[in-house]
């Protein structure tokens, strides 16, 4: 065997005459180690170990060389030495050699470049069954190690029998999980495709077929299956033998036949077989290709294949292309391919890269052609969406038996099988067409046309013949139909496709489809288009007897109706009273709330169903239980003794909130005098009581901030007639207090406004750079005399608003004045003006007053936008510039917050809505005036 062969060639030159002379001579200087014998025994003896090749002078003077020849051919020692012959040029010996079993025969006289080119193609062949031999050898090795994966399965069912180790392994499933499974139940692909793959192996058409595995764990999985049948105890078998190709390289276990024998196979193959360069030129392409695409493969070889793809797949295929070029193996993959005859066809693709030292040259790969199967794949879509939508037709039909909404379930059912442009359902009263239900009309414009329209049966020629047959009707092409009957506004009509709706064997109406596409329908949608048909004649008569139920029980209840009418007038006249008011409203019988109204609700929070008392749910947390029985016992024992109970009680509603209320409560009389229960009217006063309040608080203020200037007024006064000598400091003291006196009545008056609810604003477009600077300057004396910084940070790109500009110079002013007055000589003030996001992230222009002064401490911080609210009463202030900066900023859509510190400082914010990217209202721009009314 080859074990035993030197590297270098050995050629055994059997010969005793000048024929083995001259071959040693011309084969001198060759690579090959060169033996002389001259009889058969010192030919045998030099057979081990084997040489290469044995030249055999058939002139042999010691021995008959042809038997010499059938000698060695026919032991199965040396069967594999190929034997060269040299003969006379004699067609006898010549034919005698080769009967004797020679590989080659040389004549005399020996010509070099024969005697080196017939070696060498000898001990070529030679090399090449050794290699052969090896890997045949290889693979029986392989073959029979335990990693080997072996199914038994049985060859009718495919029911797998039992599986080895390593089969089980790989899969991930145990041999008793194994033998429940078929051997489909291991494809990715249909079951079919399995079982006629698998017959055709047992049958020996095929030795191995490759099928794409599911594993346990839901990875797919390239598996080539080898199969040969056994006989199982008089059982048919399989005896499988399975081999994972998913990343196998580019190794094959036998060497390839010749490139002539190659294309040849090719040419017989059902499959596109091709080679393309790394320029996309198509080098090769099998008669497979033919079938595929209809152009011959001469046509297309030498141009790249990019135009034979599909426009919309181009993409896939240069992707996959670009793959291989990079040295990948991509999965298997699916392409449309353009035919000579402007056709499509689909094709399942798989690329490999064309490697030769170890470089990418080129892509191999084979292309299979799945038109067929993607139809079939398709019908049964088309039939699988026809079966449920019957099915949801027939569900949405049990759902409803009102015959508008059962038309229109069923044409939006029709559209998922059939589609269509426009849709309609038309019943038949006395000969005569009408459409009562319809779909895609109404975008159209053509919704008051279709209705209005009226089809004579007799005048019809397609309606006449489903009337009269009972079956579908299918116009591809109205413009080839001679019976077609146009309707204005409907013209762009192309192709029409109707079933006809019956009950009883008696045509009642049709179900209609048109398209704007000619051909759009066949009478395969015709065939479908009936089954829908049907159904809706069924529904149609169930939703007649149901309707005709229907006004009979309407009939019967409308006495009822009648009687109830007036009761139920009343009862609404008084609910909707009760629900106008204001004012919450319960009905009690023995503190068993029966009824609120709407405003008692709005008041507390709790809704009717979670009343579970009387007045108990509304408890304030300052009134201890006992109190609240003591309280609403006092009301019973009024309400007893025919009285009414009124009073002021603190409440709480859901939200926990408190609130002041007015309650007032009467009772109820029966038709017997007896009290029956007890209304109870409650009446929100926080707001009445709040208002009362701060009017004494504003008669206080003004009385105390009003009393310092009159003071100062008449000291001067008094000063002025009895010190006129300095007249300038007096009226300088009369200015600064009678500027005060202004400021007061003005926040007094701002304040006013705010409380009665009106404010008016003169909003326009405003840089907010220019009002800050304007401020600053104004306010630059103060700052200076009271030693105190101004720093303002503005961007150089205008923020605008829409806004009044005094009023937002007096929101500034008032941020900026106190700022200075809580900031201590040597201290900072910092101004800025920035785009920001507001706390409900609105985009919105931002100004901030920053001071480095006391700051405010927590507790001062809620209430330091109340009126009259001051932190230090040595400060000069009215208290009022913050409330009405915050009135100010509110009635701008915006806000204003405030950071502080004790020890600090602290940070005024004012948020206002940028300017709208569109310009304002012209009147608004123009200043008119703009009053916004607060309820």
């Amino acid at each position: 065997m080859s074990t035993g062969r030197i590297k270098a060639p050995r050629i055994l030159i059997v010969s005793d005459g000048e024929a083995g002379t001259t071959v040693s001579q011309l084969l001198e200087g060759s690579s090959y180690e060169l033996q002389r014998v001259c009889d058969r025994t010192a030919c045998l003896a030099a057979l081990t170990p084997l040489p290469g090749l044995v030249v055999l002078d058939a002139t042999l003077t010691s021995d008959d060389a042809f038997a010499l020849c059938m000698e060695l051919n026919g032991s199965q020692e040396y069967a594999g030495v190929p034997i060269c012959m040299l003969t006379p040029d004699d067609e006898t010996q010549i034919e005698q050699a080769f009967v004797a079993g020679a590989d080659e025969v040389i004549t005399l006289p020996v010509r070099r470049s024969e005697l080196r080119q017939r070696v060498g193609r000898l001990l070529k062949e030679v090399q090449l069954r050794s290699r052969l031999d090896e890997c045949e050898q290889l693979a029986y090795q392989l073959f029979d190690q335990k990693n080997v994966m072996r199914l038994l399965v049985d060859a009718e069912s495919g029911a797998i029998l039992d599986a080895n180790s390593a089969a089980c392994a790989f899969y991930g499933y145990r041999p008793d999980v194994f033998r429940r499974k078929k051997l489909s139940d291991l494809d990715a692909y249909p079951a079919r495709q399995m079982m006629a793959r698998a017959l055709r192996a047992t049958s020996k058409q095929e030795t191995f077929v490759v099928f794409t595995h599911r594993l346990a764990s839901g990875e797919t999985r390239e598996i080539e299956m080898y199969s040969s049948p056994v006989d199982l105890q008089g059982r048919n078998a399989l005896q499988i033998v399975l081999h994972d190709i998913t990343q196998r390289k580019q190794m094959e276990t036998r060497l390839r036949e010749s490139e002539e024998r190659f294309q040849k196979v090719l040419e017989y193959s059902s499959e596109a077989v091709f080679t393309v360069a790394p320029d996309t030129t198509i080098t090769f392409l099998s008669q497979g290709f033919r079938s595929l695409a209809g152009f011959s493969p001469s046509e297309w070889i030498g141009r790249s294949f990019i135009p034979l793809i599909y426009y919309d797949d181009l993409p896939l295929a240069l992707s996959m292309f670009d793959r291989v070029m990079r040295g990948e193996i991509p999965p298997p993959f699916e392409l449309r391919f353009n035919r000579s005859d402007g056709d499509v066809n689909y094709g399942e693709v798989i690329v490999h890269p064309q490697i030769e030292d170890r470089e990418v040259v080129g892509m191999w790969g084979a292309v299979r052609d799945i038109t067929k199967r993607r139809e079939a794949e398709q019908a049964e879509r088309e039939q699988r969406v026809l079966a449920e939508a019957l099915r949801d037709t027939a569900a949405a039909l049990n759902g409803t038996l009102d015959r508008d909404e059962l038309l229109g379930r069923i044409l939006v059912q029709v559209a998922r099988v059939v589609p269509s442009d426009t849709a309609n359902v038309m019943l038949i009263e006395n000969g005569v067409a009408r459409v009562v239900r319809g779909r895609g009309y109404a975008e159209r414009g053509l919704e008051e046309t279709m209705n209005a329209q009226r089809f004579r049966i007799e005048d019809v020629p397609n309606m006449k013949y489903m009337v009269e047959t009972g079956r579908p009707f299918c116009v591809p092409d109205v413009d080839q139909y001679e019976g077609w009957v146009p309707i204005a506004g409907v013209e762009w009509v192309r192709s029409h496709v109707a079933a006809p709706i019956r009950v009883n064997n008696e045509v009642i109406g049709f179900l209609n489809l048109d398209s704007a596409t000619v051909n759009a329908f066949s009478d395969i949608d015709a065939d479908r288009l009936l089954a829908f048909a049907d159904q809706a004649g069924t529904a149609i008569r169930n939703a007649e007897l149901y309707d005709a139920l229907r006004r009979q029980a309407e009939m019967l209840e409308q006495r009822v109706v009648e009687r109830t009418d007036q009761l139920d007038l009343e009862r609404a006249q008084l609910r909707t009273i009760l629900d106008s008011l204001s004012e919450g409203v319960i009905y009690d019988e023995g503190m068993r709330v029966r009824y609120i109204n709407r405003a008692l609700t709005e008041l507390t929070g709790y809704q009717f169903y979670e009343w579970t008392g009387y007045l108990d749910l509304l408890r304030s947390a300052d009134t201890s239980p006992d109190e609240m029985r003591q309280t609403i016992a006092s009301i019973y024992d009024a309400i007893n003794h025919g009285r009414y109970w009124t009073g002021e009680m603190r409440l709480r509603r859901k939200d926990g909130t408190e609130f002041d209320a007015s309650v007032t409560c009467s009772q109820v009389r029966g038709l017997d005098g007896e009290t029956v229960g007890a209304v109870t009217v409650i009446r929100d006063i926080s707001q009445e009581k709040a208002l009362q309040a701060q009017k004494q608080r504003f008669v206080a203020y003004a009385s105390h901030e009003l009393r310092t200037p009159i003071t100062n007024l008449k000291t001067r006064l008094y000063l002025m007639r009895h010190m006129p000598e300095r007249l300038d400091d007096h009226i300088k003291t009369l200015e600064e207090v009678t500027d005060r006196l202004k400021r007061l009545v003005e926040d007094m008056l701002d304040t006013s406004r705010f409380e009665r609810g009106v404010i008016s604003l003169q909003r326009e477009m405003i840089a907010l750079q220019t009002v800050v600077l304007n401020v600053i300057r104004i306010q630059g004396a103060e700052a200076e005399q009271k030693n105190v910084r101004i720093t303002p940070e503005l961007p150089q790109e205008p923020v605008e608003v829409y806004a009044d500009p005094e009023r937002m110079v007096q929101v500034i002013t008032n941020l900026l004045i106190n700022a200075i007055n809580y900031t201590p000589a040597g201290g900072d003030v910092f101004v800025r003006l920035r785009q920001a996001r507001n706390t409900q992230g609105k985009l919105c222009a931002c100004i901030s007053v920053q001071d480095t002064g006391v700051g405010i401490s927590s507790e001062h911080l809620p209430h330091i936008f109340q009126p009259f609210f001051r932190v230090d009463r040595r400060t000069e202030g009215t208290g009022l510039g913050l409330s009405i900066s915050q009135q100010i900023v509110q009635l701008h859509g915006g806000e204003i917050t405030v950071e502080s510190k004790l020890g600090k400082g602290s940070t005024f914010h004012v948020w206002l809505p940028l300017a709208p990217a569109e310009s304002p209202d012209p009147a608004m721009a123009d200043g008119c005036e703009n009053v916004l009314q607060r309820t």
